[in-house]
C-alpha cells in the first residue's frame, strides 16, 4: 500500500484533478454553446469538442482493460509490475460509460451530429441507404449498449480475480484468468471495431476502411502503454515495488512503445496508400478533406513529430531503460495522441473541411482537460484501495525467477 506521505500527495492530486474536470466541462459546455447557437450550429458544437475529447481519454479505460487481458493470457514479469495500475485505469469503465451516454447518445438523438440522422443528408446521398440497416438510432444505441456491457463484464470478472488472489493463493483464479484471456481479447477487437465504426467513422458516413479499428487500437495501445510507463516512473520506490522494478521493466515498456509506435505509423500509411490509390470518389473524401488548408502543415507535422521523432527516440536503449528520460518520451507520445485523434475527427465536421477551426480547437482542449481531471480522479481513487501487487499469486515466482536486481537489468539486452 501506499505511505502516509505518498495517500497525501495522492489525495491532493485528486482534488485538483476534479477542480480541472468540472471547470474544464463548464467552460467547454458554456463555450459550445455560444459559439453553436450564434453560428447557427446549435447544440452540435457542444459535442463537437467533447467527442474528440472523449475518444482520446477513453483509450486510456479500454486500452487498460486489453493490456490487463493480454498480461493473463501471456505473463510476463513487465506486465506483473503494471498490472494494479490498468486495474484500477479499466476500473474507470463504469463512470465512462456515463459519459459516453451523455456525448454519443446525446450527440446521436438531441442534434444531427451524426449526418445519416438527417434526413435531408440522407436525400441527398443516395448510398447510404445501403449502409441504414446499421446506421440508424435503435441500433447505434443497442450496438453502444452492448459494448459497454461487455467491457464492464470483462473489467468486473479479472479485477474481481485480482483481488481475490489478494487474500489466497488460488490456483483456479488464475486458471479461469487465463482461460477467459483470450476469449476476452477477441471480444475487445470486435467490440471496438463495432464502436469505432459508429462513433467516428460514421461521422463521414460516404467513407469507410477496413482497417480503421486496427489504426485505433494500435493508437490506444501506445496511450495505456505511456501512461503505464509513466506512472510506474513515479511509483517504482513505493512499497512493494522497490525490490521489484528495475531497469528491464522500463526497457519492455519503451519496446512496446516503439513497437505500436512503427506499428501505428504501419496502419495509417497502408489505410492512406489503399485508399488514394483507388482513387474512387467516396473513401478518396477522407484525404481530401486533410490534404489543403491549414491541415496539410498538419499531416506533415504527424509525419515527423507523431511517427520519425520517437521512433528515433525510441531506438536508444539508453532513453528506454532510464526510467525519467522515458517519463518524458511517454508524455510526448500522449501528447502526440492528442493531435492524431483530433486529425483523424474535427475534419469530418462540415465546418473544419481543409482548415482547423480555432473555436472547435480551443474548445477541444478545455474539454480534454474536463475528461482528463475526471479520469485520473476516478484512477486514483481505484489505485489506492488495492495493494500495488497481488499478494498471493502463484505465477509471481515463476515472473521474476530470473531476476536479479539492477545487475540482471543491465546485462540485458
Amino acid at each position: 500500500m501506499f505511505t502516509d506521505s505518498q495517500n497525501k500527495q495522492i489525495e491532493l492530486l485528486r482534488q485538483r484533478s476534479l477542480i480541472t474536470a468540472i471547470l474544464g466541462l463548464v467552460l467547454t459546455i458554456i463555450g459550445g454553446l455560444l459559439i453553436g447557437f450564434l453560428g447557427d450550429v446549435g447544440l452540435a458544437k457542444v459535442f463537437q469538442p467533447l467527442t474528440i475529447a472523449f475518444m482520446i481519454v477513453f483509450g486510456l479505460s479500454i486500452g487498460s482493460l486489453a493490456l490487463m487481458m493480454l498480461h493473463h493470457l501471456c505473463g510476463g514479469s513487465w506486465s506483473f509490475v503494471i498490472l494494479r495500475i490498468t486495474e484500477a485505469g479499466s476500473r474507470t469503465l463504469p463512470v465512462f460509460f456515463g459519459v459516453a451516454a451523455v456525448i454519443l447518445l446525446g450527440a446521436a438523438w438531441l442534434t444531427n451530429f451524426y449526418p445519416w440522422t438527417d434526413a435531408t443528408y440522407l436525400a441527398e446521398n443516395y448510398t447510404i441507404k445501403y449502409k441504414a440497416p446499421f446506421l440508424n438510432l435503435p441500433v447505434f444505441t443497442i450496438t453502444f449498449l452492448a459494448c459497454f456491457s461487455i467491457w464492464l463484464f470483462l473489467s468486473k470478472f479479472f479485477t474481481s480475480g485480482s483481488r481475490r488472489l489478494d487474500t489466497v493463493e488460488d490456483e483456479s483464479t488464475v486458471l479461469w484468468l487465463i482461460r477467459l484471456s483470450g476469449p476476452g481479447i477477441i471480444l475487445f477487437v470486435l467490440t471496438i471495431t463495432i464502436a469505432s465504426t459508429h462513433w467516428t467513422m460514421s461521422l463521414e458516413p460516404n467513407w469507410f476502411s477496413t482497417i480503421y479499428a486496427v489504426w485505433l487500437i494500435g493508437g490506444y495501445a501506445l496511450t495505456i502503454v505511456a501512461f503505464c510507463a509513466i506512472v510506474l516512473s513515479y511509483l517504482k520506490d513505493a512499497p512493494g515495488y522497490e525490490q521489484l522494478v528495475s531497469k528491464k521493466h522500463f526497457h519492455h515498456l519503451g519496446n512496446f512503445l516503439l513497437g505500436f509506435t512503427i506499428f501505428w505509423a504501419y496502419t495509417s500509411f497502408s489505410q492512406f496508400l489503399i485508399i488514394w490509390s483507388g482513387n474512387i470518389p467516396d473513401p478518396i473524401s477522407f484525404y481530401l478533406r486533410r490534404s489543403d488548408g491549414g491541415l496539410v502543415f498538419l499531416t506533415v507535422f504527424m509525419i515527423v513529430f507523431v511517427w520519425i521523432v520517437p521512433m528515433f527516440l525510441l531506438l536508444m536503449r539508453e532513453n528506454k531503460t532510464n526510467h525519467i528520460t522515458l517519463r518524458y518520451i511517454a508524455y510526448y507520445v500522449l501528447v502526440m495522441r492528442v493531435v492524431d485523434i483530433y486529425w483523424n475527427i474535427a475534419p469530418s465536421f462540415p465546418d473544419h473541411h481543409n482548415r482547423i477551426n480555432l473555436f472547435t480547437l480551443l474548445l477541444t482542449l478545455t474539454a480534454l482537460a474536463g475528461l482528463c481531471g475526471l479520469w485520473l480522479w476516478v484512477f486514483l481513487g481505484e489505485l489506492k484501495k488495492q495493494p500495488l501487487l497481488p499478494q498471493h499469486d502463484p505465477r509471481k515466482a515463476g515472473y521474476f525467477l530470473h531476476q536479479d536486481g539492477e545487475h540482471h537489468a543491465k546485462s540485458s539486452a
